[in-house]
């Protein structure tokens, strides 16, 4: 996958104050990337700034490589799901999820418009025309000018035709060229000391061919297509709408509701007409900001996965902006921690959690037991006054570092087994786990585990070097 959006030092100021400090950010095709960070930490600005709801202080913002920095939102290839859905109160589910084709695909507008310059013009050189000859004259003008305005079907079949001839051109000459060099691969001498030079040169000769050939192919279908879409009546407009639109709503696992009022509709169902409405118009980037938040815990995490899959089946790049790591974390290819106006870190779900490069990715993603520690050398870290074998290296010796080991790495044995020594101090039931402070000598250890203890049994942890993740000192 190549790179789609790219973000190139974007600062952002409101009334003096610095929101956005050198944002750097390459999102690819395809992807489904999070903006994950507390309140005000800037993740909603940068969304905006994509979209085109602002513009940013310095910096620029590129799709496939052209700037879109001062592009307006309307021109840019991106939909947005905002928060509070901003659907149409007034216009049943299908109508919601119908109305950009509609506004998108309606040409009338203009065609009118020009019309009704048209009869504007000649109603005052009519007006003033003295004699009926000229006026018969006029009127004849007229009606060809607003003929040629609204492209009559039989000028458009006339060049789909033309281009269909084209295309038997190119098919005529692509096939002429390749067996040009057939004939030529036949002709080379094996045993020459110039083959492999010949034979190459005929290979990046025959690839030029077929680049050249599909670029002009694929153009000129492009062509024919635009003048199809054109040719439609409004009957097979409205059948190829509908079409769509059911489409879509089968997509969201609407379908049977296009008739029911926008007012009837739950909250999940309303989000899910929000999004249909936003991915029919086939965006090459949907923005969606915070969009289950307004749900219940339940049906927010049905729509999670419901999301990610609508991700994968509509084929297109997914912006998530999210305060909530438990949905970055299950939807997302790419995380992007952000805080105070900064990007801390980028990674996918399992390295971000995983392998935290400061204390604040590490408490903002899950929870941790964060100690300080120094490096005594590669793969031996000192905390607590005791030594451990750990897998980092690379610190310089004697760094001072933090260590993050994460609650369900710690293991509760019995007293005198473990690593540690300590005394269960409380005890809270999470559902799927137990979560157990335990008091050692230096501090107090948070674990989550599936086997019960008492508060105040004494008791012994352990963990695995693998277990032990070291970062560099964060302040």
């Amino acid at each position: 996958m190549g790179v789609l959006i790219e973000l190139k030092d974007i600062t952002k100021e409101f009334n003096g104050q610095v929101v956005l400090r050198g944002i750097n950010l390459q999102i690819e095709e395809n992807e489904f990337v999070t903006l994950l960070g507390p309140s005000g930490c800037g993740k909603t600005t940068t969304l905006r700034i994509i979209g085109g709801f602002e513009t940013p202080s310095s910096g620029e913002v590129l799709l496939n490589g052209k700037d879109l920095t001062h592009l307006p939102a309307y021109k840019r290839p991106t939909n947005t799901v905002f928060q509070r859905y901003a659907l149409f109160p007034h216009l049943n589910v299908f109508e919601n999820v119908a109305f950009g084709l509609r506004v998108k695909g309606d040409k009338k507008v203009d065609a009118k418009q020009q019309i009704k310059n048209i009869n504007t013009k000649y109603d005052h050189l009519i007006k003033n025309a003295s004699d009926n000859e000229t006026i018969k004259l006029l009127k004849k003008e007229q009606k060809e000018e607003i003929s040629s305005a609204t492209n009559s079907n039989s000028y458009k079949r006339g060049l789909i035709k033309d281009l269909q001839k084209g295309l038997t051109a190119l098919d005529t000459k692509y096939a002429s060229d390749k067996q040009n060099l057939l004939k030529e691969y036949d002709l080379l001498d094996k045993e020459s000391p110039s083959y492999s030079t010949e034979y190459q040169h005929l290979e990046d000769l025959y690839d030029l061919q077929l680049s050249t050939y599909n670029n002009s192919y694929d153009s000129e279908v492009e062509k024919i297509n635009k003048i199809k879409d054109t040719l439609l009546t409004r009957r097979e407009k409205e059948e190829a709408l509908t079409k769509k639109v059911n489409k879509y709503l089968n997509m969201v696992g609407l379908k049977g509701y296009e008739t029911r009022s926008i007012n009837k509709l739950s909250g999940g169902q309303m989000q899910r007409v929000a999004i249909a409405r936003a991915l029919i118009n086939e965006p090459q980037v949907l923005l969606l900001d915070e969009p289950l938040a307004a749900l219940d815990l339940k049906l927010r995490q049905e729509m999670q996965y419901e999301l990610k899959e609508l991700q994968r089946n509509a084929g297109i790049t997914f912006i998530y902006v999210t305060h909530d790591q438990e949905e970055a974390l299950t939807m997302s290819d790419k995380i992007v921690v952000m805080n105070n106006g900064e990007i801390q870190q980028i990674g996918t779900p399992e390295s971000i959690y995983n392998e935290p490069v400061n204390t604040f990715v590490a408490n903002f993603i899950g929870e941790s037991n964060i100690i300080e520690g120094i490096m005594k050398d590669d793969n031996l870290v000192n905390f607590d006054n005791k030594d451990y074998v750990c897998v980092d290296k690379g610190f310089g010796k004697n760094e001072k570092v933090d260590v993050v080991i994460r609650p369900e790495d710690i293991d509760i044995v019995s007293y005198d087994e473990g690593l540690l020594n300590g005394v269960v101090d409380s005890v809270a039931f999470k559902g799927v786990h137990y979560e157990i402070d335990v008091v050692t000598e230096k501090r107090t250890f948070t674990i989550h585990t599936t086997d019960y203890h008492k508060i105040r049994d004494k008791v012994g942890i352990k963990f695995n070097k693998e277990d032990i993740h070291v970062m560099e000192k964060w302040t």
